[in-house]
C-alpha cells in the first residue's frame, strides 16, 4: 500500500471523454447510498484494498466522482507545495554551508591584502597562520624555509593562533639574536570561525630582513616562541 506522502496517482480515468461521462452521466442528487467523506479521502490517498466497493460506486455515483476528484486536486497540491518547501530548505542549508566552507578556508590563507609602495609609509594588512607550526625548543639555529613570513613596515597583523589557545590579552615581540626585541605590539585574540585570532598592529620597518623569533604569551602564561621571517 503507498505510503500517504506518496503523489497520488492518476485519476479513476485519465481520459478526458471518459471522465466528462463520470462526472455527469450518473446524476445522484439525493446522494443515495453515498460514503462519508472519510471514505471518499480514504479512496483518493490510496489506504482502501484496490477491489473495494466503493470503487465501483464512484462509477455509478457522479456526485460522488465529482467530489472524490476535487479531494484528489487538493491532495497534489498540498503534496506538490510540502516538497517545492522542502527543495527550498535544502538549497539553504546546501548554500549556508557552502558559505561557512568558504570563510572557513579563507580564514586559514595567509594573506597579504594591501601592497606598500616603498617609503609611503602604507599598512599592510596580513595574516599569519600559526594553527600547524610548533614552539620552538631552546636556542638552537632557526630555520630559514617553510616558515610564516611577515611584511616588513607598518603591518596590521592577524596572527591565527595554535589549536587550543586561549581568547584574550597576548603580548607580541620580534625578537632577534640573544632575545633583543626589534618590534612589540599587543592586542585581544577573539574566536572567530572556531579559530582564536589575535590582531595587532606592528611596526617591523626597523627589522632586519631574515629569520627571526615571534614570541607570544597570553596574559600572564609564559612566552611562547615560533619561527618567522621577516620580508
Amino acid at each position: 500500500m503507498p505510503f500517504p506522502s506518496d503523489p497520488p496517482r492518476k485519476p479513476v480515468s485519465s481520459i478526458p471523454e471518459a471522465d466528462e461521462l463520470f462526472r455527469n452521466a450518473s446524476p445522484n442528487p439525493d446522494r443515495l447510498g453515498c460514503p462519508p467523506r472519510e471514505v471518499l479521502e480514504e479512496l483518493a490517498r490510496h489506504e482502501r484494498p484496490i477491489n473495494d466497493s466503493w470503487l465501483d460506486h464512484l462509477a455509478e455515483c457522479s456526485p460522488c466522482y465529482q467530489e472524490f476528484q476535487t479531494i484528489r486536486a487538493q491532495l497534489e497540491k498540498r503534496t506538490f507545495g510540502r516538497r517545492l518547501w522542502i527543495a527550498a530548505a535544502a538549497i539553504a542549508f546546501v548554500t549556508l554551508c557552502g558559505l561557512w566552507l568558504f570563510r572557513w578556508t579563507r580564514v586559514g590563507v595567509p594573506e597579504r591584502r594591501e601592497a606598500r609602495a616603498p617609503g609611503t609609509g602604507e599598512v599592510v594588512v596580513a595574516t599569519l597562520d600559526l594553527r600547524r607550526t610548533s614552539p620552538l625548543r631552546g636556542e638552537g639555529a632557526l630555520p630559514s624555509e617553510g616558515v610564516p613570513v611577515i611584511p616588513k613596515g607598518r603591518t596590521h597583523l592577524r596572527i591565527l593562533l595554535p589549536v587550543g589557545a586561549e581568547p584574550g590579552s597576548y603580548l607580541v615581540e620580534i625578537r632577534g639574536d640573544g632575545g633583543t626585541v626589534m618590534a612589540s605590539a599587543s592586542g585581544e585574540a577573539m574566536i572567530v570561525d572556531f579559530v582564536t585570532t589575535l590582531v595587532v598592529d606592528v611596526d617591523t620597518a626597523g627589522v632586519e630582513a631574515g629569520s627571526h623569533r615571534l614570541a607570544i604569551r597570553h596574559e600572564e602564561e609564559s612566552w611562547r616562541e615560533y619561527s618567522v621571517r621577516v620580508e
